[in-house]
């Protein structure tokens, strides 16, 4: 997919829109919570798991650079955007922890990957550097989801 996720269906009690206001699920779509996330994809579709992350950080140039290739072409704090080299075009739509931060720095995005029992992968761009983060957290937390077609 070429954008984030925005539908909440069934799952409404783990999405949020941004600072709960409508305009930023409109801008951004939802952030969900992994168990949210897993669930969230429309049929014939699924979230990524960190091998299917891996290869597209890769292919767009590797960890150092691929957040630059990903990351949309405006909107970034600090003048932190990319270059959307492949219309991945990453927006900046922060996450939700016991409140919502950073907005206009940072992109996180689930995977399917869990680690250890409250811990899955995620995948991140941010605003500072044209690098790519991953590693696990919280299934608590709230980020993006992403789909690719089975």
């Amino acid at each position: 997919m070429a954008e984030n996720l925005n539908f909440k269906g069934s799952l409404a009690q783990e999405t949020w829109c941004y600072e709960n206001k409508t305009e930023f699920c409109a801008k951004y779509g939802l952030l969900y919570a992994w168990n949210a996330a897993i669930k969230a994809c429309p049929g014939g579709w699924h979230l990524p798991d960190t091998t299917e992350w891996n290869s597209l950080i890769l292919t767009v140039g590797g960890i150092e650079t691929a957040g630059s290739a990903l990351k949309s072409a405006s909107g970034w704090e600090n003048n932190g955007n990319g270059t959307d080299a492949y219309g991945f075009n990453a927006l900046p739509a922060g996450h939700r922890a016991v409140g919502f931060a950073d907005e206009k720095r940072i992109a996180f995005f689930w995977s399917s990957t869990e680690n250890i029992d409250n811990f899955a992968y995620y995948t991140a761009v941010g605003f500072e550097d044209d690098s790519t983060h991953q590693g696990p957290i919280y299934k608590e937390l709230a980020f993006s989801v992403r789909c690719i077609k089975d």
